[in-house]
């Protein structure tokens, strides 16, 4: 299960539109969220080697296999510091900074594990 927020802070570094300091627009802030639930896999294996009654030496690799997808939609920062923007700028990606679609977070990999056991 993954759960991501996105912080987007707008920063309307001119304050002033056109030139006009008075229809200065504030800066502006919010969050996008997302959750998705995925089914992966996890497998281990290990082997342990006594050196001595009270010392062993461990080695553990395990691998992980999953993916799991966030799903975003912003129209960009266009709507929100030109309100009045018309819808076609709006909707275009050469022009607004849009984020919509899946973002996979990729879960494959290996780790590996050595340790030292000491018993009293």
């Amino acid at each position: 299960y993954a759960d991501s927020q996105l912080d987007i802070l707008l920063d309307n570094v001119s304050n002033s539109p056109n030139g006009n300091p008075d229809t200065a627009y504030e800066n502006k802030s919010f969050s996008l969220a997302s959750s998705d639930l995925s089914v992966g896999a996890e497998a281990y294996v290990g082997l342990n080697y006594r050196i001595t009654p009270n010392l062993m030496v461990q080695g553990q690799l395990g691998g992980t296999m999953g993916q799991i997808s966030q799903y975003f939609d912003f129209d960009g920062s266009l709507q929100h510091i030109f309100p009045n923007s018309d819808p076609e700028d709006v909707e275009d990606p050469s022009a607004n900074d849009i984020l919509w679609g899946s973002y996979p977070l990729e879960l494959n990999g290996l780790r590996l594990s050595l340790g030292l056991l000491i018993s009293l």
